[in-house]
């Protein structure tokens, strides 16, 4: 399992992905979340005044004509964390205040950085061997490697090399690889 730290960096935990490869956790990075509240205001969300918190920037922020609010923030925490420092869904900010705010379950997500992809709540990094595609790392396909993170594409092996699997991470898996033509049966080898 993979843990993150409040330094913006996962710590660097071994662990196996499906291929059988050794991956390490990536650094979390920047996402963007929507949030639609039933209750309070704009100006009741902490760091709402256009300066970034350490957890959080406001982007926008529209009040609704009746009560609550749209609010899009960005940020490089788990929709969890950021509803607990918000105050929302019965937690509490470090800034004591009245309003309580009730979040939809409705959070729009989006990666805001090249090459990312969400994995266990947080856009990370695409490891080498995996580029980001639909909001997923992806493992490169045979015949294709890629060395470094955060990509959106792979590259493909030199002319005639191949690889004897998916995710390959470094040019040197891209080989020379021996077909041994097919016999029939009862035909001399070789023909």
């Amino acid at each position: 399992t993979c843990f993150s730290n409040r330094n913006e960096n996962w710590n660097h935990v071994t662990q196996n992905n499906p291929t059988g490869k050794t991956a390490t956790c990536d650094r979390k990075a920047l996402q963007q979340f929507t949030f639609v509240s039933t209750t309070g205001q704009c100006g009741d969300i902490p760091c709402n005044n256009g300066s970034p918190c350490d957890t959080h920037q406001v982007t926008s922020c529209t009040d609704s004509p009746s009560n609550g609010f749209t609010v899009a923030i960005q940020s490089k925490l788990s929709v969890t964390e950021l509803k607990t420092i918000l105050g929302g869904e019965g937690g509490s900010s470090r800034k004591k205040r009245s309003t309580t705010f009730s979040f939809s379950d409705e959070v729009e997500r989006s990666c805001l950085e090249e090459g990312t992809a969400e994995r266990d709540g947080y856009c990370v990094a695409c490891s080498p061997g995996y580029y980001a595609f639909e909001n997923t790392c992806t493992a490169c396909a045979m015949d294709t490697y890629n060395h470094e993170e955060k990509q959106t594409e792979c590259r493909s092996c030199p002319e005639g090399k191949n690889t004897l699997g998916q995710a390959a991470s470094h040019l040197t898996e891209c080989i020379d690889v021996c077909v041994i033509p097919a016999v029939t049966s009862g035909a001399p080898y070789p023909p």
